[in-house]
């Protein structure tokens, strides 16, 4: 039996290795087939070695986080999902509800320019571009001191970043960058495959999670506009793997590459969705406290993440660029902690917004409701957490062209599995240690963090915790495979 109480499967990595294994040929014509692919759509030839490096970039971590008998089928399989997934992208920019493109797609795409005129070293009007500069001025000229995160308005800043240096890189063009996704949702199988490992220790659930992940086209439905769901999504599974790897795993062998691997997903999470990176504090911290480790070195190894992406994070957060001075460093330590202070406060607020309007309306209209009928809104929340966008709409109001349409094949999958989720959850919670209960707790702080302020996590939101959610629902499945053996197995 496997450690959570499943019948254990110890063969090998054999969901990605066959009928490949001794095919080498597979490899190259995949590759070749992706680099047509990228031609195909003219992109600039300039450009494509910048998405093979990006693409090797990614391959190379998910070889770092895999165990060394694995590494040739986890380096097939991300060269074969990285051709699903392109063509998974192109497939769905054909359909008519793709040109639905949701705001924050084209908010990224008009600040990824402005960061790359402002490297070619142009003095940028802020009102023209959507950017905050210092009072009683009116652009952003190379020579101002203000960081990223205050000019960009946001600490969420990285997504726009790395739109901008991509840009800068290249060219402007979007569409480029958007198959850039598919490098890193090729990674996304195989470590939700490593992380299922981690977590019940059974390769068949492992790969029946993986084959979830890949069924569910919500994933790339994310990935075909400019979007830094993608990120946030492959991050938090990655960190959610160091993470748990650090507490559970005995093997010290790639200890210190978990480590940094961990520290750099942390700060990354805290520049492109900072309430997840806060999640991860808080729980480590937690389990820090509890001393349920094994040894000094996993509570000083965690202490250190823990404080170099606090901190680092921080220092990226402040609103000026003085690295000279002393005070810029002792400010990292608090810029973190006023954010989210601050970020309380202005939903506590009973007109829900600021001065420059940076309040979501989706906030102030469901505090609103929440005021006026608290239980009819929480049963809307916990309706659209659930269930949200409601795909059988297509059977009694039709199809209308809107970009949530593209959701529904993917919520269909999920509506599906919420059966098994819960019930793996549940076996798992019950048979697991408080060093598996990671994920556990790190999940209950997003979901009760969106549903707290913006009435529901559901459709984009949902979808970076859907990897961690599958292995739920595979191992409730598992579970159920189980129990239907047992009970058909003749009496001894």
């Amino acid at each position: 039996m496997g450690e959570l109480g499943i019948e254990r499967n110890t063969s090998s990595a054999a969901f990605i290795t066959t009928p490949f294994r001794r095919n080498k040929w597979v490899t190259v014509a995949a590759i070749g087939s992706w680099l047509v692919l990228l031609t195909s759509q003219s992109i600039a030839i300039t450009t494509v070695p910048v998405l093979l490096a990006i693409a090797l970039l990614w391959l190379g971590f998910t070889l770092t986080l895999t165990p060394t008998g694995w590494r040739k089928p986890a380096a097939l399989a991300y060269v074969l999902l990285l051709l699903f997934y392109s063509l998974s992208i192109l497939g769905l920019q054909q359909l008519p509800q793709w040109t639905d493109v949701p705001p924050d797609s084209n908010t990224y795409d008009l600040k990824g320019q402005a960061i790359d005129r402002h490297l070619d070293g142009e003095t940028l009007p802020a009102e023209e571009f959507g950017l905050q500069v210092g009072e009683g001025e009116t652009t952003w000229s190379p020579e101002t001191p203000w960081s990223y995160a205050y000019v960009l308005g946001s600490v969420d800043f990285l997504y726009q970043m790395y739109v901008g240096y991509f840009y800068h890189l290249t060219t402007p063009d979007s569409q480029a960058l958007i198959l850039s996704h598919a490098t890193m949702l090729a990674a996304l199988p195989i470590f939700v495959f490593l992380l299922s490992i981690q977590l019940v220790n059974d390769k068949t659930l492992a790969g029946l999670a993986s084959l979830l992940v890949v069924l569910d086209t919500n994933f790339s439905v994310n990935a075909s506009w400019l979007l830094k769901d993608t990120w946030v999504t492959l991050l938090t599974t990655i960190a959610l793997l160091t993470s748990a790897s650090l507490l559970t795993d005995k093997d010290s062998q790639q200890h210190t590459w978990r480590v940094v691997i961990l520290t750099l997903a942390l700060t990354a999470l805290s520049c492109l969705r900072s309430h997840v990176a806060i999640a991860f504090w808080i729980v480590l911290a937690f389990l820090i406290t509890l001393r349920i480790f094994r040894g000094n070195r996993r509570v000083v190894a965690l202490l250190f993440t823990l404080f170099v992406s606090y901190y680092i994070s921080g220092l990226m957060k402040l609103p000026l660029i003085e690295l000279n001075s002393e005070q810029t460093y002792v400010n990292a330590l608090f810029s973190n902690v006023s954010s989210l202070i601050g970020t309380i406060g202005v939903i506590e607020q009973s007109a829900y917004s600021t001065p420059n309007g940076a309040i979501d309306s989706a906030v102030a209209k469901f505090h609103s409701a929440l005021d006026k009928s608290p239980l009819v809104t929480a049963s809307k929340s916990i309706a659209h957490t659930l269930f949200a966008p409601y795909p059988w709409i297509a059977l009694t109001h039709g199809f209308r062209g809107s970009a949530m349409e593209l959701y529904w094949p993917g919520t269909t999958l999920w509506i599906f599995g919420l059966p098994f989720m819960f019930s793996g959850l549940a076996a798992y919670i019950r048979r697991g240690s408080m060093e598996h209960m990671l994920p556990v707790f790190v999940s209950l702080i997003i979901v009760a963090a969106y549903i707290v302020t913006f009435g529901e996590f559901s459709t984009r939101q949902r979808q970076f915790l859907m990897p961690l959610f599958w292995i739920w629902a595979a191992y409730g499945i598992t579970l159920g495979l189980s129990r239907i053996r047992r009970l058909r197995a003749p009496a001894t």
